[in-house]
């Protein structure tokens, strides 16, 4: 482990503020005399066993915040075979014939938009155990399937079909065929509807994933509790930057910074456009969701200052109305976050001209609760 002393002038904090009312200003350019020094430490890990693995170059898909992190520091629930994204679901599933099944799935990619998936599962009612494998390309699916019954079967379908990958997938609203190679035979479903050599049946089934928070907690912690209880365990034992690097949040807990003192006491996260490096102070522990939606907001920030979109004073402007809003917009992600983002929204819509923003009642898609 060492350490680089950086000296650079006109440093640009982006910051998500506790404090609406009051937003602190969006950008302190310092005087070209003034020299600011930051101590950048680095940390070295080599592949072997008895260290949780990080990539040496960044994930291209950006998936657990932060693009080092090899499976999330969860290798256990997680793979990333060609480091994009990567879903691990336990489910539960009921269809009339066959009753309650139990499985779990592996998507890599976003489902239902170009996503492989596969996975295994279990049907208590008839005892019969299967195995799957699917790519899907904005809903339509291709997949092949093998049951301990001795029957291995390809087919199509178009749809919410299980074995297109989505946390919650129904036949009723699919349509497909099926080609049984064991048995020589063809049949297909047109919603709920399958027919096959025997004709038209009612069979309707659902399937959908079974608290992945606490399945994930579980089998890295031992502890079937949500993240947010999780969460709380580190911040009893006042171990932020643990919290940080357990879910995977890109970032340093730094409550002592220059980010958030002064008239920047309520900042819950700053982003520096030099370093790209990303802040978080103590408040931005009070929830998961909290933590999430501030992350998610920081790593924009830093992507674009990655990409050069930050140059001036109006782009900074610019790139907090766009936060604000892009966390608005995907707030069922982390839809406990308790924060006021419309003030936030036309706080900074005011400094770059933009029209009085207003929730309307629709955006109550925006809070549904989602995984991705």
């Amino acid at each position: 482990m060492g350490c680089k002393k950086l000296t650079y002038w006109n440093e640009v904090e982006i910051r998500l503020r506790r404090d609406y009312e009051k937003p602190a200003l969006p950008l302190r350019v310092l005087p070209e005399n003034d020299q600011v020094t930051v101590i950048v430490v680095y940390s070295i890990r080599y592949d072997n066993a008895k260290v949780v693995q990080r990539w040496f170059t960044p994930d291209p898909a950006e998936q657990f915040a932060n693009p080092h992190l090899a499976m999330g520091y969860n290798p256990v629930m997680y793979v990333d075979p060609d480091g994009e994204f990567v879903w691990m679901i336990p489910n539960i599933g009921y269809s009339r014939d066959g009753g309650l099944s139990f499985g779990l799935s592996l998507v890599v990619g976003i489902p239902g938009v170009a996503s492989a998936q596969a996975g295994i599962g279990y049907s208590p009612g008839s005892n019969d155990a299967y195995a799957y494998l699917g790519a899907t390309v904005l809903m339509n699916t291709v997949s092949a399937s093998y049951s301990t019954t001795g029957d291995f079967s390809v087919g199509y379908s178009v749809g919410a079909t299980p074995f297109s990958g989505l946390p919650i997938s129904t036949n009723l609203f699919s349509a497909g065929m099926n080609y049984n190679i064991t048995q020589d035979s063809w049949s297909g479903n047109v919603s709920s509807w399958q027919v096959d050599q025997n004709g038209w049946r009612y069979n309707p089934s659902v399937s959908a994933m079974i608290m992945p928070e606490h399945s994930t907690n579980f089998v890295r912690k031992g502890k079937f509790i949500s993240n947010d209880k999780m969460l709380s365990k580190f911040v009893d034992a006042r171990n932020y930057q643990g919290a940080l690097d357990y879910f995977g949040f890109k970032g340093d807990y730094s409550p002592d910074s220059d980010a958030f003192k002064g008239e920047n006491a309520g900042a819950i996260g700053a982003t520096n456009p030099n370093t790209r490096q990303r802040l978080f102070n103590s408040s931005a522990f009070e929830s998961f969701d909290l933590l999430f939606a501030v992350s998610m907001k920081e790593n924009r920030a830093s992507r674009n200052v990655r990409q050069g979109k930050i140059k001036n004073n109006f782009d900074v402007d610019n790139e907090e109305y766009a936060g604000f809003k892009h966390v608005y917009r995907n707030q069922g992600l982390y839809h406990k976050h308790g924060q006021p983002l419309e003030r936030g929204i036309n706080y900074y819509g005011n400094l770059i001209n933009q029209p009085q923003f207003q929730s309307q009642w629709w955006h109550f898609i925006y809070r549904m609760p989602r995984v991705y």
